[in-house]
């Protein structure tokens, strides 16, 4: 698979390297009458169009947002839906084993102290040995029970999720290499390509990654979490009270932690997109680097990237480190709290005939609390995952979404009536985009069908900006 990945990205390379230093588009003359059936848009509107001017605006805008949660699955199909809901609904299922399973020790925890009660001569409950025994080997066959549903719930949920987000990447990969060839040159000019090979290569995986196996695996710990505390109410309310005071810290300071992980995310994956930039322009470029003595700059260039890159996955590291330390700061302070206050509710109905409080309702209420404090400790790597991947997403989607302005692969747009070979340039305005420098000033000239013409010029007055605008690399300011 790593091979596979490897071999993709660098076709991807190879492909925008050409893309962007010349394949032609087909050529366009705009002067004629629509395509039957097919509605212009403004994109298509040459007198509405100034192409370095959005290309400036799209710039010099804010970051793009992070996108939502459920945003990640908006590239999924019905057959993915299907698998997803199917899984998520067995993941709530498997949330039920935890709580279950306590139960099930509690009561051997029971059968135990009755049967050495029993043994000492001083139990309120005779139970004989083979009775012991029986009741004993029926909870651990239960037990056994459990651990089998445990293991199909978790096949089944992992499995459908891994499917369904295999499925979702490939056609996020497909629909992102596309959208990056359907964008016009003027785009390129103002991006870079090794930004989008890093982007294709990394964030795709950091997106598989928070829309695979993790999602079932958070909903299942979320749902042992939620009946692990019912349960322990249902039991022993007065000793789950006392011991589920931790919850509410433990969720509001994994919450807040969280979010600021989300914003370092996705600054540290810009970082990182930056430098694979950096490293992708020098390397296609290398004999033009060496040639002019400038590789120290160009390693000095991609250190400061780096540099920035590493600072902020540092921060995220801490943040990940406090998290947990939050999390298991609750779990020790509901054990502390659960020993404290559970002996001494079973101390004060020690001379009871039907205690509220045995030793194994206390082993129950105890075991159930805390293990909703640990499932929710268990949400926070998860939580870091949701957020890389929204981080991830963020940049890919938005290029995915992006209509480009000159996209020779659509239907729609002007259909010339005839086609003469003649070529006209008039009153034509032009600078590039990624430049503000103007390039041609009120350029005009006629060529005939046949006719054999020569641009002669010095070095930068535009030879080969006519020639790209003939092809329809770019669009004119002004003029036609």
């Amino acid at each position: 698979m790593p091979a596979d990945n490897d071999k993709a990205n660098l076709l991807l390379n190879d492909v925008l390297n050409e893309f962007v230093d010349g394949i032609a588009n087909e050529d366009e003359d705009l002067q004629g009458t629509p395509i039957k059936g097919c509605k212009l848009s403004d994109n298509f509107d040459k007198k509405s169009i100034d192409s370095r001017q959005i290309l400036e605006e799209e710039k010099s805008a804010k970051e793009v947002p992070e996108v939502g949660f459920f945003q990640l699955f908006r590239y999924s199909s019905i057959g993915d839906n299907a698998l997803m809901v199917f899984a998520a609904l067995v993941a709530v299922i498997s949330g039920a084993w935890s709580p279950a399973e306590t139960i099930i020790f509690g009561r051997v925890i029971d059968r135990l102290v009755d049967y050495d009660t029993t043994k000492q001569n001083y139990s309120k409950v005779n139970m004989s040995t083979e009775a012991f025994l029986e009741e004993t080997a029926t909870l651990c066959l239960y037990q056994a029970l459990l651990g089998l549903a445990f293991l199909i719930t978790k096949y089944i949920m992992v499995s459908c999720f891994s499917i369904a987000a295999a499925n979702q990447v490939f056609r996020i990969r497909c629909m992102f290499m596309e959208s990056i060839l359907k964008q016009d040159i003027g785009w390129f000019d103002t991006n870079k390509t090794g930004d989008f090979t890093s982007r294709i290569s990394g964030d795709l995986n950091k997106i598989q990654d928070g829309i695979g196996e993790k999602v079932p695996m958070c909903i299942s710990s979320m749902s042992s979490a939620f009946l692990n505390v019912g349960c322990g109410f249902y039991y022993g309310w007065k000793l789950a009270l006392v011991t589920s005071s931790v919850i509410p810290l433990l969720t509001i300071g994994l919450t807040v932690v969280t979010k600021i992980q989300a914003t370092v995310s996705k600054e540290e994956l810009d970082a990182y997109g930056t430098a694979g930039a950096v490293a992708e322009e020098v390397l296609s470029g290398i004999r033009t680097v060496v040639a002019f003595g400038g590789e120290r700059k160009e390693i000095q260039r991609y250190d400061n990237h780096l540099a920035k890159a590493r600072k902020k996955g540092i921060i995220r590291s801490l943040l990940t480190a406090i998290s947990e330390a939050i999390a298991w700061l609750g779990i020790f302070c509901g054990y502390a709290l659960a020993f404290w206050y559970g002996s001494r509710l079973i101390l004060a109905e020690k001379d009871e005939i039907n205690p509220e409080y045995s030793s194994g309702t206390l082993v129950i209420v105890l075991f159930t609390i805390l293990s909703a404090s640990m499932y929710s400790g268990y949400l926070s790597p998860y939580f870091e995952a949701f957020s890389l991947a929204r981080g991830a997403a963020a940049k890919v989607f938005d290029v995915i979404s992006r209509k480009s302005l000159i996209d020779s692969s659509l239907d729609c747009g002007l259909k010339p009536a005839s086609l003469s070979g003649n070529i006209t340039l008039k009153d034509v305005q032009f600078s590039y985009p990624a430049r503000t420098v103007p390039v041609l000033k009120g350029l005009s000239f006629d060529v005939k069908s046949g006719q054999t013409v020569a641009l002669v010029g010095p070095s930068g007055c535009g030879k080969s900006t006519v020639i790209q605008l003939i092809l329809r690399f770019y669009d004119a300011i002004t003029g036609y």
